[in-house]
């Protein structure tokens, strides 16, 4: 069974909403949130090292777990998991979208299932940013 894993340092940033502009009688959308094409291609190059591990149509599982550092101002008590913005689907879908791009599968329609999770730092004994491993789905 192929398995690959990778870790991306940084702070998370999901794939969010949309806003729309004019220009030259045109009419364009672009990413609102001005971090998010820095973090999709950090993810992309940490992805690129298993371009093809899963061609054609391999069906693959994703586990994603999103680290992010806890404000000084939210203690553990009062706050124990990271229930707040950003969403957790929007993360997956810019690790999905980074993927695909990086050409480690045909199409992040491929993912037949997946595991993720948004923790703070203190959660766990792993680093910020994305921790991601992909495996082909066997049976």
């Amino acid at each position: 069974m192929q398995e690959v894993s990778f870790f991306v340092p940084g702070v998370p940033v999901p794939q969010g909403s949309k806003n729309a502009g004019v220009r030259n009688g045109r009419a364009f959308m672009y990413e609102a949130n001005k971090k998010h094409k820095p973090w999709r291609k950090k993810i992309q190059d940490a992805a690129e090292q298993y371009r093809g591990a899963f061609a054609g149509e391999t069906p693959v599982h994703i586990e994603e777990t999103y680290v992010f550092e806890r404000p000084p101002s939210v203690k553990p008590s009062k706050r124990p998991h990271m229930c707040v913005k950003p969403d957790l689907d929007k993360l997956e879908r810019s690790t999905g979208d980074s993927v695909s791009a990086a050409k480690v599968w045909q199409d992040d329609s491929r993912v037949v299932s997946r595991f993720s999770q948004k923790l703070y730092e203190d959660e766990t004994h792993l680093p910020l940013g994305a921790h991601i491993t992909i495996r082909e789905v066997t049976e």
